[in-house]
């Protein structure tokens, strides 16, 4: 449990590292382009608040990457592959399965579940190995 008291850089560092993989994921370079024609909104409503939301999904990234330090501490896991592995059962069970259940229910386009939770894939498995390395 003391890395739990210790880890406040690597949680930085993780937070900071799944923003960036946000921008990369989200940019025109990767999915950006997909992303939007899937949530496009023709209603003509509101622009979204671009600096909120980034601000809201860096404290979001930030108490993510605490829950994968505290999984890691209470399975006792460390190093880069275990730590993927636990990301990759957080994602499965925290954020695959709902996220597929409500794009189903909700009837929304399987290319969004796909880029949406692919990202959350990513950012989890990343976070796992890198807080797993420094545990």
């Amino acid at each position: 449990m003391s890395m739990l008291h210790s880890g406040h850089l690597a949680v930085i560092l993780s937070t900071i590292l799944q923003w960036f993989i946000g921008v990369i994921w989200y940019s025109p370079v990767l999915f950006g382009r997909a992303w939007h024609a899937a949530v496009d909104d023709r209603t003509g409503t509101k622009k979204p608040n671009e600096i909120a939301g980034m601000f809201a999904i860096g404290i979001g990234n930030l108490f993510v990457s605490f829950m994968v330090l505290y999984f890691l501490s209470m399975t006792g896991v460390a190093g880069l592959k275990y730590g993927a592995i636990i990301g990759l059962r957080l994602w499965l069970g925290f954020v695959g399965a709902p996220l597929f259940a409500q794009y189903v229910y909700e009837r929304r386009p399987f290319k969004l579940f796909v880029i949406n939770s692919g990202y959350w894939m990513v950012a989890l498995m990343v976070s796992g190995a890198l807080l797993g390395r420094l545990r």
